[in-house]
């Protein structure tokens, strides 16, 4: 699932290839018909990832840079998330970028796209990237390219201020937004998917419910519902 390319709905799925049924667990217990019942809206990677077996990037600023052996500006700062982590989760439904809409960069809301034809509750590494755009009102596509962000750095710092910046593009702009990663790889089976518990009940932990849109956790009875605006 590429969440940058709207020509990828539909080509990978883990039950239209012929390698799950779409009726995925059991109907020969209670457990496994209920199970079945949340498919409309949850993804089966969204419990089927567990806990992520290997550090991930987490965030990378593209105005502060590393020092190299000459003390000039090399890597971009950049940090991981250590094996462990936990994905975050949003509605998504295969059809390309968020509300940026210009095909470059996966921008993507929690629940954007929740009334959407096919939504459903993804697991995503939502890296959270930093970088300047030419003007207030540019599109992702207008990102200053690296070496002119070096370049900017007037007093060899590393960092590459908004001032600095604008001093070589009046109108520049740092901009912060997540690029969505979508989670497809290293699923694992069903003794260490998450639980009906680990999403749903007091100590639920897995879904975060309001970021989700919705006003409490759906199974606790009635009220379960989108969050009210």
């Amino acid at each position: 699932m590429d969440t940058t390319e709207p020509t990828m709905q539909g080509t990978l799925s883990c039950t239209n290839d012929g390698c799950h049924l779409a009726v995925a667990h059991s109907l020969t217990s209670n457990k496994g018909q209920e199970i079945n019942e949340h498919l409309d809206k949850v993804a089966c990677e969204t419990c089927h990832t567990g806990l992520r077996p290997a550090a991930a990037l987490a965030s990378r600023k593209w105005n502060v840079f590393l020092p190299t052996t000459d003390g000039k500006p090399g890597a971009p700062l950049t940090t991981k998330w250590a094996a462990g982590w936990l994905p975050v989760h949003k509605w998504y439904d295969n059809t390309g970028p968020g509300v940026s809409g210009d095909f470059h960069l996966p921008i993507l809301g929690y629940t954007e796209r929740r009334d959407a034809p096919g939504a459903k509750i993804y697991p995503f590494n939502a890296v959270t990237v930093d970088w300047y755009v030419k003007r207030k009102n540019s599109g992702y596509d207008d990102v200053i390219i690296v070496p002119e962000v070096k370049a900017a750095d007037a007093d060899g710092d590393l960092t590459v201020t908004l001032k600095e910046m604008q001093a070589v593009y009046r109108k520049a702009k740092l901009v912060t937004a997540d690029m969505n990663f979508s989670i497809s790889h290293s699923v694992v089976p069903a003794e260490l998917a998450f639980d009906c518990k680990d999403c749903h009940g007091r100590n639920g932990w897995v879904l975060d419910w309001s970021q989700l849109g919705y006003a409490k956790d759906p199974r606790s009875g009635k009220g379960g519902g989108k969050k009210p605006k």
